[in-house]
This record gives C-alpha cells, structure tokens and sequence, in this order.
C-alpha cells in the first residue's frame, strides 16, 4: 500500500468546496507557453482543468489564469495527470464572480469573410414587356 501525503497545508478535511461548471479560460506559464483550457470546477482557493492540445506542465510550476472578463489570478500547477491539472491559486478569489464575469464579457469573434453576408446583392426588377 502506498502512503499518500498533500503536498499543500490542505487536507482532504480542510478542502474547499468546489463549484462544478465549464469555463473557457486561457493560460500562461513563466517560460512563456500559452494555451487554452477548459476548467472543470473551481473554488475559492484554487480550480482543476483540462488543456488541448500540446501544452507540457509541470508540478510546481507557476501560472497565470486568464478568466475572460476577470483580472488574471496566479497560482501553481498542484497536480498534473495527462491533460488535466490542478491549480492552487495564490489569492483567494470568488468563484461565482469570476462565472458571472465570463457571462457578462463580450466575446471577441469575427465571421470568416467567406461566411459574410454580401450587401450588395440586389433583387433583379420585373419588366412589364417593355424592352
């Protein structure tokens, strides 16, 4: 049998509660990598996610979380398996403002301009005979 220890003052005990939703959120680390993630619960002191695509994490690790419409919150990657991780902020932070922020925010999205509508498309007019 294995011992497990936290390697965090928290214990199972003294967890906080999660919030279970699914924000889009973007993600920064101090060598510069970025990508986008999908956050899968969050609380006041910290949230877990998922990352697409190549992104290499490591325990430890300090990180910026870009919540859209909310000011950045740094913290550490607490726990890494496969594409999913964990975070310990180093703020506490409010899980049902940082959700109703990224409701509020306009998001920035343009339409291909293949997919735009043309303007300048006119109905042909109908002739009475008349030539």
């Amino acid at each position: 049998m294995i011992a497990w220890k936290p390697d965090s003052a928290e214990t199972n005990a003294e967890r906080k509660p999660r919030r279970a939703l699914l924000l889009i959120a973007d993600c920064e680390t101090a060598d510069g990598q970025s990508a986008r993630i999908r956050v899968r619960n969050l609380s006041t002191s910290g949230m877990g996610a998922r990352v697409d695509g190549n992104f290499n994490m490591l325990e430890g690790e300090p990180i910026k979380v870009l919540f859209r419409g909310h000011r950045p919150v740094a913290g550490v990657i607490s726990w890494v398996r496969s594409k999913s991780f964990g975070v310990t902020f180093d703020r506490l932070v409010e899980p049902d403002e940082i959700r109703e922020a990224a409701v509020r925010a306009p998001i920035e999205f343009e339409v291909d301009p293949m997919h735009r509508v043309q303007n300048n498309c006119r109905r042909p007019s109908l002739k009475n005979g008349e030539d």
